[in-house]
């Protein structure tokens, strides 16, 4: 393939030329931005979270109508704790590194016109720190 044509046409068309360059500078930039994100996820997907995620198992409730979500939770986690193999139960109202359930805002001063920021919190009772 003789490549001399295709440069000389190149050469007198200047902003279809430019338009090149710069259509290919994109295509590299948005690759190399792809990249980028996946290397990132993926280092994300190694961290060492400090739980046992391979025994660790998840179970959402949504309440009942007319009835104590004390006694449902209880009772729950009393069947739970009752099926062989399992070593610990314990409610919390969000995993580690899920989607958060509890959050507030929070501000400086008392008059509430210095922003502090937005604080994630986690309630659980005290056999969820043993189960994780």
């Amino acid at each position: 393939m003789d490549i001399k044509p295709i440069l000389s046409a190149l050469g007198r068309h200047r902003i279809a030329a430019a338009l090149i360059v710069l259509e290919i500078a994109l295509a590299c930039a948005v690759l190399c931005n792809a990249f980028l994100l996946i290397a990132g996820r993926l280092q994300l997907m190694h961290i060492d979270s400090g739980v046992q995620e391979n025994t660790v198992g998840m179970i959402a409730l949504s309440g009942c109508d007319g009835c104590n979500n004390a006694d449902l939770n209880a009772r729950v986690l009393g069947a739970l704790r009752a099926i062989p193999g399992v070593r610990a139960a314990g409610a919390a109202n969000s995993a580690p590194f899920g989607p958060r359930a509890g959050m507030m805002g929070a501000t400086l001063d008392r008059e509430g016109k210095q922003w502090g920021g937005v604080l994630h919190f986690y309630m659980a009772d005290a056999a969820a720190i043993e189960t994780l």
